[in-house]
């Protein structure tokens, strides 16, 4: 598995919605991104002031038929138009996004990859400066 760590500060990968636990602080600002066999994933911590814009730039870009929220505590299956399906967790100051490489064609899986300048550039503004 490839993994790369952009940005500063402490990402917690842990297992189902546990990692959702905790109010993020601005001192936990990070975006991992993960490459493995079967899945891409994109685990983001940032400033919770962020979360209005990172969901906003995941809605501008994915287009889904029913608008991601900030507050997408439970795991939340996108069936997007062009057949990409993926998984989201969202909770203020943190995001999870995972796409199976199994059941997704390239195409979409390079859609979910253009995602990550966008995220990288909107968490590190997050960053205490």
């Amino acid at each position: 598995m490839k993994k790369v760590l952009l940005g500063g500060g402490l990402v917690l990968l842990l297992a189902g919605p546990l990692w959702l636990i905790g109010q993020p602080t601005s001192n936990r600002v990070a975006i991992t991104v993960s490459d493995s066999d079967d899945q891409f994933k994109i685990v983001a911590s940032y400033n919770v002031a962020q979360s209005a814009r990172i969901i906003g730039l995941l809605n501008d870009s994915l287009r889904p038929a029913v608008p991601l929220s900030a507050s997408q505590a439970e795991d939340t299956r996108l069936l997007l138009a062009d057949r990409t399906a993926l998984t989201v967790q969202a909770a203020p100051g943190r995001l999870r996004l995972v796409a199976d490489k199994r059941t997704n064609s390239a195409a979409s899986l390079n859609r979910i990859h253009r995602l990550v300048p966008g995220l990288t550039h909107l968490v590190q503004t997050s960053a205490p400066r």
